[in-house]
């Protein structure tokens, strides 16, 4: 459509040169003009694209570029997950053994004995949640979201998790039980329970 448009202009402008040369006086300054206007007519027909063309491919570009990043995220191997999921857990323990804090094992006794004290009797139905593909009895990390103290954000972690999900066939009469353990000095920073859907209660320690 845009080649048909640029014709359609190229015999426009000879039509008007045609007359202008048939005027006395042609080949003068003011025809030299004339001449110039349909040279610029030509070029601006031959470069449409604008400024928004330019800004729209841009983002055509960058989005491509976002979509193939996405793309190789997918194709990570779970033998490469593993390996990232395995260097980030040896680095936070080699940060709590560096800073004298205590073990997994520990930080579980610890997180069993509240559970003990929140919740008695109710407490013996739940057990311990165990990382199937690794092992681990809690997830190490950095203790930074909003419910934990101010004081206490930014502490190294064990967060450790018990249910009664292997005894329940409702989701009503699932019950989780939650305690986050300091990993340095063993105290507990945060511990809850979750019946149900969303019944949460909190717990002082």
């Amino acid at each position: 459509m845009k080649k048909s448009k640029k014709v359609v202009n190229r015999i426009a402008v000879v039509f008007l040169l045609a007359s202008v040369f048939s005027l006395p006086g042609c080949g003068t300054a003011e025809n030299a003009d004339m001449e110039e206007v349909s040279v610029d007519l030509e070029v601006e027909q031959e470069n449409p694209k604008t400024q928004a063309d330019a800004a729209a491919d841009k983002a055509d570009e960058t989005k491509e570029a976002g979509q193939e990043q996405d793309v190789e995220i997918i194709r990570r191997t779970k033998e490469e997950w593993d390996e990232i999921t395995l260097k980030e857990r040896a680095e936070f323990e080699a940060k709590v053994k560096a800073a004298g804090g205590i073990s997994e094992e520990k930080a579980v006794e610890i997180a069993q004995k509240a559970l003990e004290t929140d919740l008695g009797d109710k407490g013996k139905e739940l057990e311990l949640v165990i990382d199937e593909a690794y092992g681990w009895r809690s997830d190490l990390c950095v203790a930074d979201w909003s419910e934990i103290k101010e004081k206490d954000k930014g502490a190294l972690a064990y967060c450790i998790g018990f249910n009664n999900a292997d005894k329940v066939t409702e989701m009503d009469d699932l019950l989780n039980y939650n305690c986050t353990v300091n990993a340095v000095d063993g105290s507990i920073l945060e511990a809850y329970t979750i019946q149900g859907w969303d019944n949460t209660v909190y717990y002082e320690h």
